[in-house]
């Protein structure tokens, strides 16, 4: 899925851009916000598509998830905890004090349970609310039959909007939502369109999604609440993510499928792609970077947030260090990934 590689590009480069952009206008709208929702639906999708295989396999229970987690294993954790080591060990602020909490992937919960960020590496939130995730859907994707998996996930759509409600109505901290029941919707949205796939009761979802007329028009309302965001506090806590899982799951959906949406086909560009495929090392490394920039004697002031040629050579140097973490560590560490095999019985699963 070529195209899905592109999307990647598109969702880290929205988060550079929140982070690095010296311009509060375009921080107002939450480009950030919009990134990491689009990774959010990619990776309901994707990882649903993958536990569905498992689940029609002939493997045990047992088998299927010491294969998933390990493959999660070592996908995910190797630069993220490099990351965290390098960065304690530099003494990056905050890092000392809550290197534990980063690395039992509890950071989502102590910004939503604190109400305020400060841990050193706030932008670890949504790869802890993902991992999560992953750790519970497992076995509602794999261990329940399939006609549960589609009232679960509209369950857990459910459980996400009365959730940001009462976020808002009880005047709880917005930061009460990077929990995962806040992001349920983003992620199960792409699960749903991965059951869709394999579904003929649920081709009218696909037929949607595929639509060009609704992905203009999911794009002009989550446009639309995105704007809203600096004034509308209902929009940010409760709107926002149902918008968004909308808009890019239609998305999503639609790059997925080969021979639609040809106007989607600018997304395979090659360079593009390249970006996509290390997306995960440049979210993971790319906050720790402007301060480990701003103590070289060159730096001159350059990375303090007010500048643009700082932005351009963040963004560059994010680059660089995910591609160096990527040949050098992570697609290697890959290579192992077909190692371990859990010797048991198969069975049929009923699905």
């Amino acid at each position: 899925m070529p195209r899905l590689d592109g999307l990647r590009a598109i969702a880290v480069m929205a988060v550079l851009i929140e982070h690095f952009i010296p311009s509060g206008a375009i921080r107002n709208i939450s480009p950030g916000g919009a990134g990491v929702t689009l990774f959010f639906v990619l990776s309901g999708y994707l990882i649903t598509r993958i536990l569905i295989k498992y689940a029609e396999s002939r493997s045990s229970l047992m088998e299927s998830a010491v294969q998933f987690y390990w493959r999660r294993f070592l996908r995910l954790t190797p630069p993220f905890f490099v990351a965290i080591g390098l960065a304690a060990l530099l003494g990056l602020p905050g890092m000392r004090e809550n290197w534990l909490v980063h690395g039992l992937y509890l950071t989502n919960l102590k910004i939503g349970l604190s109400g305020h960020w400060g841990t050193g590496a706030d932008h670890f939130w949504s790869l802890c609310t993902e991992e999560q995730f992953y750790l519970l859907w497992f076995f509602v994707a794999v261990a329940l039959p399939r006609h549960r998996l589609v009232p679960v996930i509209l369950l857990c759509f459910v459980i996400t909007l009365i959730y940001r409600l009462a976020v808002f109505s009880m005047g709880w901290s917005p930061l009460s939502t990077v929990l995962l029941p806040g992001n349920l919707v983003s992620l199960t949205m792409g699960a749903l369109l991965a059951q869709a796939e394999n579904d003929s009761r649920l081709a009218f979802i696909t037929r949607t999604a595929c639509n060009r007329k609704f992905l203009l028009a999911s794009g002009l309302v989550f446009l639309a609440v995105s704007v809203s965001l600096p004034w509308a506090v209902i929009s940010r806590v409760v709107f926002y993510p149902f918008a968004g899982a909308l808009f890019f799951g239609a998305l999503v959906f639609a790059a997925a499928q080969p021979g639609t949406n040809k106007v989607l086909n600018w997304l395979c560009n090659a360079k593009l792609r390249q970006i996509g495929k290390i997306s995960y090392g440049i979210f993971v490394y790319h906050m720790f970077l402007p301060e480990i920039l701003r103590k070289l004697p060159m730096a001159g002031g350059v990375f303090e947030g007010t500048s643009w040629v700082g932005f351009v050579l963040l963004c560059l140097v994010s680059v660089l260090v995910a591609w160096v973490s990527w040949v050098f560590m992570e697609e290697p560490i890959l290579r192992f990934k077909n190692r371990l095999k859990w010797r048991a019985s198969s069975r049929p699963r009923e699905v």
